[in-house]
């Protein structure tokens, strides 16, 4: 009885190492990178061997603009005809276009100024069946961005993570997955420090004695509108001018921060309100 059990088990394990086989994702960490504001990837020019993930601010310091990557790939073993085969990038900032052998399959948005920003956005980019070989297939992803000393943080620098190719419903667990901590979870946030900061304003409305519950909703909404930069990729601005925007938009919330307290605690001081106003 014990042999029979153990050959089970080994039957079973067997299975779904196998079958975690089929199914298991193409990862490319390794890929030739040109910069250029090109339409295709330029061939004639000099590819430098990229090791993804690729981060501008360590690699190419300084540059603003467009980056062509090409990998080649085969057909992951297991996958059938008629399965259904994805790319997935879990960070490309701020924009992309993927090319397979030589058609564009793919675009995130506006390439050029004033240019989509999908920094905090994964990628989930359907392989069509037609344009796919068995082998050899050219995969080519154009990313626009920008150098790190023109953008406040680094999470908005230019730069590409690792590549995915498989079977779409697997990777697409992974996009939701990534999405949902990225963008919903912010999304959320966002509307309920909307929904409470609105509902103190109408409170400090009727109860005016209580001046700190005006300056607790204007700063529980003044965050809120501070997350519209990470679930709204499509902003009407050039890099710098958006970018000085968000900084400066921290000023008036930190001030209505500070005031807040201060009117909890009882304490008014002009020079403090002075200061905050000439700071903004």
């Amino acid at each position: 009885m014990r042999t029979r059990g153990v050959l089970y088990f080994l039957a079973l394990w067997l299975w779904l190492a196998l079958g975690s086989a089929q199914a298991a994702a193409l990862t490319i960490t390794s890929v030739q990178a040109v910069q250029s504001d090109a339409a295709h990837f330029p061939a004639d020019a000099a590819a430098v061997a990229t090791v993804l993930p690729d981060e501008w601010a360590q690699s190419r310091p300084g540059h603003d603009g467009s980056v062509w990557y090409r990998a080649r790939f085969d057909k992951p073993a297991g996958v059938g005809d008629d399965d259904l085969l994805a790319l997935y990038i879990e960070r490309a900032c701020s924009n992309l276009e993927v090319h397979l052998n030589g058609r564009r399959i793919y675009s995130g948005g506006r390439m050029s100024e004033p240019m989509t920003r999908n920094c905090y956005r994964p990628q989930l980019v359907n392989l069509p069946a037609a344009l796919l070989n068995p082998q050899a297939n050219v995969l080519d992803i154009q990313v626009q961005g920008s150098a790190l000393t023109h953008v406040a943080v680094r999470a908005r620098a230019g730069g590409l993570s690792v590549l995915r190719i498989g079977p779409q419903a697997e990777l697409a667990v992974l996009h939701a997955q990534r999405e949902f901590w990225s963008i919903t979870t912010v999304q959320i946030a966002a509307i309920t420090l909307t929904a409470l900061g609105g509902f103190l304003l109408a409170l400090s409305w009727i109860n005016r004695k209580e001046r700190y519950l005006k300056y607790f909703g204007a700063l529980l909404m003044g965050w809120a509108l501070l997350s519209l930069r990470v679930w709204w990729p499509h902003w009407p601005l050039e890099t710098r001018e958006f970018e000085l925007l968000v900084c400066s938009a921290f000023a008036p919330v930190v001030g209505v921060a500070v005031q807040f307290f201060l009117s909890y605690a009882g304490v008014r001081c002009r020079r403090v309100a002075g200061g905050l106003l000439l700071q903004c």
